[in-house]
């Protein structure tokens, strides 16, 4: 089944690729100092490759259902805003990993 006529691959790749536009426009519209294009970049790198992942399996557990147009719609939307959270958790999630691994070796 397609998804707003989209095969799922497409429909993958354009709801991460659109998660990861907002993320940026959001992060630039947000952000009180220079615009840090080095970090955006790996931000949207980072975002891309977790967001496929993420987005693949349940566009796939989707594809078969018979929604209305109204519900793709809803789904597609929450998954886009998905999308442009997932730089955060990691990133945070690396923070976290790192902190942890710096205080045991201090210990050491």
């Amino acid at each position: 089944m397609e998804i707003f006529g989209l095969s799922p691959v497409v429909a993958t790749l354009t709801i991460v690729s659109s998660g990861v536009v907002l993320q940026n426009i959001l992060g630039w519209l947000k952000s009180k100092e220079d615009y840090n294009t080095r970090s955006a970049l790996a931000s949207a790198v980072i975002a891309f490759i977790v967001g496929i992942t993420i987005i693949g399996p349940q566009i796939e557990a989707i594809q078969d259902q018979m929604l209305s147009d109204l519900s793709e719609l809803t789904i597609v939307a929450s998954l886009i805003a998905s999308v442009a959270g997932f730089d955060i958790l990691t990133k945070n999630a690396f923070k976290i990993a790192n902190q942890k691994i710096n205080s045991q070796n201090k210990s050491i």
